[in-house]
């Protein structure tokens, strides 16, 4: 669980609820929401995941608001926050799935303990055996295969007509419609390589497809495809009874959040790590094989590397030219080697690549059974993936410089298979050193990015949503990201910067306190502004003056 909104048209008690959530789960984004309107404006923007709320306001009451949430987000859980003992509301908030209901005399561990609830209910949400059963069902199920030949042959860019397509989609009843158009969503499994046997893999990849559909089935409809042994790709359309640009916009960024989920699911219950790549919106039918290259593009740079990411497409994503598959069975082993060399590359896993380099030479070149124009095709389909990589992130004739380059475009008679490979591997480490330092670059960019944004807005909306937004990521990688590349959380780079501020601002004479406290972000309540400061600096804002005042004047005696 990511983010919580507390909604009352009582400000004080808005504000208190808020700093007592802040207190007790900095992990968590704390919003607030002096009605409902402006709650629905925030989930409209924002994934959330649990809803405080008020019962009796003016406009919108609190079962009707929790009516709209259920619409917007499925699994948003609610609890609602009552002066009154009211049975009748009770009882209706029961009906409606409220997951709790306190009234505000109960003070402010009641409170806590509901949030604490709410978190261990998301955990709950899955049961792993039963989706293990019910991936093993879903192994017996032929139309799936079908389904799957269809969409790949779109994605695969075979099939681009729109006759063609709805033809297909007519005679095996996909459920989803070929005049719309459809949003992708890419996974990716990190630790595919531990999964040796196909029977293993192929119940894991079920249980993910499983898992997937749980979460996205409440608000769209989706089909999923496995690309190769790591990678699969949801096409996600709209219900028929919601077709509109809003709706889509909404759908998107119910998607975007949603996929958090997935991977948190997918790590408690499978114990497997899974990185998401999503479009940013949806395209027609004959353009979803360019849109699906846009998405394999995104892993391929600084951020991409590593686990458990979630990228989403930038506005410029520039899709990649796919190839077609060969129809020899020798060539579709070979090249599916060349599929897992090209995505260790693509994830910086340097080891794993050259143990897996050195079995492609061995198994290829080394054991007689291979043709020679077999083997030609997989040499230049090794020099295609390591001139692609060297393409994207530049300086071929700075390399040039250090390392034949010329000499990999064509297999002369004078150079053995063994020279090749050598010059191969001098070429890999060539391209991890590259992709290591565009992945240190590019951390260095977003570090620069996120802070320079902080210290800017530092008086405005600093949520991890706000600043994930910023920097197109979704809000818990950024998080975890910027943790990783600092050493120093998010929320603890924001207090520091807000401290050091608010410790300049009070050594102004002519600034009163409360102008300061609106100055670091604390506009809504500056009593939180003095908590915090306190927390901080074990003295109050006004004790910190006089301090400071006080050190002045023995400095000037």
């Amino acid at each position: 669980m990511n983010s919580v909104i507390v909604v009352d048209d009582e400000p004080i008690i808005v504000n208190g609820i808020v700093q007592l959530l802040r207190e007790h789960f900095p992990e968590l984004d704390i919003y607030a929401a002096y009605h409902a309107g402006e709650a629905l404006d925030r989930m409209s923007r924002t994934k959330v995941d649990l809803v405080l709320t008020d019962v009796r306001m003016p406009g919108m009451d609190g079962l009707a608001l929790q009516t709209r949430i259920v619409e917007k987000w499925p699994r948003c859980k609610v609890v609602f926050l009552t002066g009154y003992d009211d049975f009748d509301y009770i009882r209706q908030a029961v009906r409606n799935g409220v997951l709790d209901y306190l009234l505000k005399t109960e003070g402010e561990a009641a409170i806590v303990q509901a949030v604490r609830k709410a978190i261990d209910e998301y955990a709950k949400e899955f049961d792993a055996d039963a989706l293990l059963k019910q991936a093993r069902d879903q192994l017996m199920l032929a139309r799936a295969s079908l389904h799957k030949d269809v969409l790949s042959g779109i994605l695969n860019g075979d099939v681009d007509s729109e006759a063609a397509i709805a033809k297909q989609f007519a005679e095996l009843d996909m459920g989803l419609d070929s005049k719309e158009p459809v949003l992708l969503a890419l996974a990716r499994l990190d630790e595919w390589q531990d999964e040796r046997d196909t029977a293993g893999r192929t119940l894991l990849i079920y249980a993910l497809q499983n898992i997937a559909e749980e979460y996205l089935s409440p608000k769209v409809r989706s089909r999923s495809v496995m690309l190769d042994k790591h990678r699969l790709v949801w096409c996600i359309q709209l219900p028929e009874s919601a077709r509109d640009p809003k709706s889509w916009q909404e759908a998107i960024s119910f998607v975007h959040g949603i996929l958090q989920n997935i991977q948190a699911a997918c790590s408690a219950l499978l114990r497997r790590h899974v990185s998401f790549a999503a479009a940013r919106e949806p395209v027609a039918w004959r353009e979803a094989g360019r849109k699906l290259g846009a998405l394999r593009l995104l892993f391929t740079f600084g951020l991409g590397l590593g686990k458990e990411i979630l990228l989403i497409e930038p506005p410029a994503a520039q899709p990649e030219a796919g190839s077609p598959d060969s129809s020899s069975q020798q060539l579709r082993i070979g090249r599916a080697r060349i599929d897992e060399l090209g995505m260790l590359l693509e994830t910086g896993r340097r080891e794993l690549f050259f143990d897996l380099f050195r079995e492609t030479y061995e198994t290829f070149f080394l054991s007689g059974e291979w043709e020679d124009r077999f083997k030609l095709e997989i040499y230049y389909a090794l020099v295609t993936l390591f001139l692609s990589y060297l393409n994207r992130t530049g300086g071929a004739d700075e390399l040039e410089e250090k390392l034949p380059l010329s000499r990999l475009l064509r297999m002369d008679t004078g150079v053995s298979w063994v020279e090749a490979f050598g010059l191969f591997g001098l070429f890999a480490a060539e391209l991890f050193e590259r992709l290591e330092r565009g992945a240190r670059s590019r951390e260095s960019e977003l570090v620069g990015t996120v802070q320079a944004f902080v210290v800017r807005h530092l008086s405005g909306d600093l949520s991890l949503t706000r600043i994930a937004d910023e920097v197109s990521l979704s809000p818990p990688y950024l998080s975890k990201l910027y943790k990783q590349i600092t050493g120093t959380g998010l929320s603890d780079y924001i207090n520091g910067i807000r401290l050091a501020k608010a410790k300049a601002l009070l050594r102004e004479e002519s600034r009163r306190i409360q102008e300061v406290a609106a100055a670091v972000g604390f506009d809504a309540d500056p009593s939180y502004f003095y908590r915090f400061f306190k927390r901080h600096m074990q003295m109050t804002p006004q004790e910190y003056r006089d301090q400071a005042r006080r050190a002045t004047n023995d400095s000037l005696s």
